[in-house]
């Protein structure tokens, strides 16, 4: 790794490791983090659909399914708005934390939090500006989709977070090491896909135990296999949720001391205080 910091790899080799030490150090905080964002987004969804059945008794079927309707509609989008702004509010708050625990500082998830708090109104505009340029570049040509996804999936929250720059900021970084990174975000994406794989394997032989055990065609047997579904989810989801974030706050890093060699972890942690 360059000049012996953890976070700024000198090559894949390197990135794995710093990737596989972000995770190590700091998986309590970052699995506390999307416990919040998993808690809001249920709240809302909850909270939505209670309502729906309050103001609109009969907009839902005896599949349990929302009908459409305006009332239907409008609180359907409030909930995806909330979980929207809760996603980026704790991926701000994800990095933050990943990048003060390396650094040596107090990396609480209220520091966490303090910090995405700051930053959060310029990642909404950012991210979604962000999110408007890929999808334009996927209908028109898909390369520019393709190469515009590479570059905020590795360098727009970094920018966002640590510099409280954007989209030109993150184009300047990744520029020149563009084949690179889309190796590197490869590489994370296959080992994502094998870890999903081997979960839904272990999961289907769990849930014929289970059956074989309390038959298949009861009310036991679909409490049972409920509990086992709601317990396996942060089996699968938690690990990638903090590897997400680890592969984000690694690749920033990467692309920066790329950028400024000799460039230390402090000195990026001390940028977010700005």
């Amino acid at each position: 790794m360059a000049g012996n910091e953890p976070l700024i790899p000198s090559d894949l080799g390197g990135w794995t490791l710093a990737v596989a030490g972000v995770c190590r150090r700091s998986f309590v905080r970052l699995a506390g983090l999307q416990l919040i964002l998993a808690v809001t987004v249920v709240a809302a969804a909850g909270a939505a659909f209670g309502v729906i059945l309050l103001v609109q008794p009969g907009s839902v079927d005896e599949h349990g399914l929302a009908r459409t309707g305006g009332p239907v509609v409008a609180l359907i989008v409030v909930a995806v708005v909330v979980g929207g702004v809760a996603y980026a509010f704790v991926s701000c708050a994800s990095l933050s934390v990943a990048l003060l625990d390396v650094a040596g500082r107090r990396a609480t998830v209220s520091a966490g939090l303090r910090i995405a708090r700051r930053r959060l109104p310029r990642c909404i505009g950012v991210g979604l500006l962000a999110l408007v340029l890929t999808g334009v570049g996927y209908i028109l040509l898909i390369a520019p989709g393709i190469y515009l996804g590479v570059v905020f999936g590795a360098a727009l929250l970094g920018t966002v977070v640590v510099e409280g720059e954007g989209i030109a900021r993150s184009l300047e970084l990744v520029r020149g090491r563009w084949w690179a990174t889309c190796g590197r975000l490869f590489f994370a994406s296959l080992a994502s896909w094998a870890y999903q794989i081997v979960c839904q394997f272990a999961l289907t032989f769990v849930v014929f135990g289970v059956e074989g055990v309390v038959g298949s065609d009861s009310v036991v047997s679909t409490i049972a296999l409920t509990i086992t579904w709601v317990l396996a989810l942060p089996v699968v989801w938690l690990p990638l949720s903090v590897i997400g974030t680890a592969v984000s706050v690694v690749t920033y890093a990467e692309l920066r001391g790329r950028e400024r060699p000799g460039l230390s972890v402090a000195v990026l942690a001390a940028q977010m205080d700005n």
